[in-house]
């Protein structure tokens, strides 16, 4: 199989070779496409070169990639538009009861040994540590939902990405605000402390009247009011806020059978290939922080493969790296 030029660069951003530029590009096009039905995508070979041309080019924005889309989408016709305008009229129904009955729901969590894993609705992970608790609701302000949370303890978050439902954690007085990252968070009493470890974060102080702005490797400690910024995140610390938990996705030169043993463990899915073949195909790529759909999507992109879903069951079909 010839890989085209999108291949390629798919190849080099699993493997952390592409430029800031690419790397911010391309991440903005898969998460809008993740947001998407893109079911109704064909992604072609001159969609793949055009989307290549679109990143590669220093004349485009983020943005322009983010609105990114293929030339070839289904056109309903007629009497499925009929039929798709009654199913809108049960949606909206069905959300209308949903909304009565989940109004103010609040999820409660908490770790009583060890560390816990959490996986919310929204897909956000959550790995509690010694004791913490945690709760999760979502509610729907000024026409759009956000997602809120409280947290007692330690934890270390991957938020799943979503620019649409902004993450809200509230830790006694001080408000934690991200869209999609990770980091570990401590708050207990008069005590906060936040690391960042990808992405960015801004955190909401009392007494302030800006968020401070916290970037990757970057901690903020707030002890009786008074704030410390720490720009610099050692190794130790990180493999510290790591310890116990399925966080790092980075693989060398691993078989796909392996990445998928990970993948089952961290995500709770049950991952099955039908060309057994395919399990010794190697790769060398880091998934961290990336959501399940994302990390399927980049192997697709890299193998000759594709994958069915259905609830917690994955299927990967065809000749792989032959």
């Amino acid at each position: 199989m010839v890989q085209s030029n999108f291949d390629l660069l798919m190849e080099r951003y699993l493997q952390d070779k592409v430029s800031p530029e690419e790397k911010a590009k391309l991440e903005a096009w898969l998460d809008a496409v993740k947001t998407e039905n893109n079911k109704d995508f064909d992604l072609s070979k001159e969609d793949q070169d055009r989307l290549y041309l679109t990143i590669s080019d220093k004349m485009t924005s983020v943005e322009d990639v983010a609105n990114f889309r293929p030339s070839k989408v289904r056109v309903l016709t007629p009497w499925i538009m009929r039929i798709a305008a009654s199913l809108l009229l049960i949606l909206v129904a069905s959300v209308l009861i949903w909304n009565y009955y989940n109004k103010n729901r609040i999820q409660n969590f908490t770790s009583v040994d060890g560390i816990q894993k959490v996986m919310l609705q929204d897909g956000t992970i959550v790995w509690l540590k010694g004791g913490a608790k945690l709760s999760y609701t979502e509610i729907k302000e000024n026409g759009a939902i956000i997602r809120k949370t409280s947290l007692n303890g330690e934890a270390l978050f991957e938020v799943a990405k979503d620019a649409s439902r902004p993450f809200y954690i509230d830790c006694n007085g001080v408000t934690v605000a991200v869209i999609g990252t990770s980091f570990n968070l401590k708050t207990i009493k008069n005590e906060f402390s936040l690391s960042v470890l990808t992405g960015k974060v801004n955190i909401f102080a009392e007494g302030r009247t800006k968020p401070i702005h916290t970037l990757p490797n970057e901690t903020v400690m707030i002890h009786n009011g008074e704030i410390h910024v720490s720009q610099k995140l050692d190794e130790h610390a990180r493999a510290k806020f790591i310890e116990g938990t399925a966080y790092d996705m980075n693989f060398s030169a691993k078989s796909l059978e392996e990445v998928a043993d990970a993948f089952e463990k961290k995500f709770d899915v049950e991952i099955s290939f039908t060309d057994e073949s395919v399990k010794s195909c190697k790769i060398t790529a880091d998934f961290t922080d990336q959501s399940l759909d994302t990390s399927l999507k980049m192997i697709t992109e890299v193998f000759n493969v594709t994958y069915t879903e259905k609830e917690n069951a994955i299927a990967f079909s065809g000749s792989g790296c032959n």
